[in-house]
């Protein structure tokens, strides 16, 4: 009965990996498994003219939507969390904003992201 996860001489077996195009360089470990982060295969973006650009900010603020950029963004979390079972918030923002990660905010787990704002 193979199915997902179980336990396999008492150690459970991680979810499966799924859209990685190789581990990140320099290596990152992710802070719960210590498993190495895998790079996710990321869909690419709209291409836009700057005309389309500024037609498209302007369409965001007349209606006030979220915009192409969150959907962006949350495309790019759905590749991560396949590419990297297990993974937290802290760890996305780790590999997708390294500015934004203040080491240390380890402690504050998941509720605050793990970095500014």
């Amino acid at each position: 009965s193979g199915g997902r996860g179980g336990a396999a001489n008492g150690r459970h077996r991680p979810a499966a990996r799924e859209g990685s195009l190789h581990e990140a360089t320099p290596r990152i470990l992710l802070l719960t498994t210590g498993e190495p982060l895998h790079v996710p295969r990321c869909q690419d973006g709209p291409v836009l003219t700057s005309e389309g650009m500024r037609e498209a900010e302007e369409l965001q603020m007349k209606k006030g939507s979220i915009g192409m950029g969150a959907r962006q963004l949350f495309s790019d979390m759905q590749a991560f969390k396949a590419a990297n079972p297990g993974a937290t918030l802290a760890d996305f923002v780790r590999w997708y904003s390294p500015p934004d990660w203040i080491e240390g905010d380890r402690a504050g787990g998941d509720e605050d992201g793990g970095g500014g704002g």
